[in-house]
């Protein structure tokens, strides 16, 4: 006997099937609720990623020697997440990152360039590498204008007066904001070469 099933294409289905709560639209999230939802990082005042430059709103440097992570740094600013319905502020003091890491040189300690010996400096990286240990340098960051995913409990805090019009009649706007416990992802799951080809 043939028994037919319907297809789970639902997006909510699909995600209790794997363990994994649907995403939700900014404009959809009810104060307190635990969502995730996702956007473009958008930011008034970036950083710059310290190998690469680019601006971000998250970097972590790391250095690894064999299997050891040898140094890590991190610096992070508070950003925006923006969809097509709207903009969430994520506070990062409280968050944590879970941003893969890609590469920007791998190779033996005396090959290393002298803006990866300058960071070192800069950063305190310990002089007991042997010089022919096998170097990896990388950098991981949450890039302005990037597409991210933002997990935790959502707040609603009430827009400053002038940020809106409204009539006499109507309440006051709410702005969507992320902070203690959020779990800031990239999107990206697997660890490249991005350094210059020799």
């Amino acid at each position: 006997m043939l028994r037919r099933y319907r297809l789970a294409t639902d997006v909510g289905i699909l995600a209790k099937l794997f363990g994994r709560k649907p995403r939700t639209r900014i404009a959809d999230v009810a104060e307190g609720e635990h969502v995730i939802v996702r956007g473009r990082v958008t930011c008034r005042s970036p950083i710059a990623a310290p190998y690469t430059g680019r601006p971000c709103a998250y970097w972590r440097f790391e250095v690894h020697q064999l299997a050891d992570s040898v140094i890590t740094s991190t610096l992070a600013v508070d950003f925006r997440l923006e969809d097509a319905t709207g903009v969430a502020d994520v506070i990062v003091e409280v968050c944590s990152f879970d941003v893969v890491v890609n590469y920007v040189e791998m190779s033996r300690a005396t090959n290393l360039s002298a803006k990866a010996r300058s960071l070192f400096a800069q950063f305190g990286f310990p002089h007991e590498i042997a010089q022919i240990a096998q170097v990896n340098v990388g950098e991981a960051i949450v890039a302005v204008g990037e597409e991210i995913e933002v997990e935790g409990t959502a707040t609603r805090e009430p827009l400053p007066p002038d940020a809106q019009e409204r009539g006499y009649r109507e309440g006051g706007g709410t702005k969507l904001v992320f902070s203690r416990g959020a779990v800031v992802r990239g999107l990206a799951r697997d660890s490249f070469y991005i350094g210059a080809r020799d």
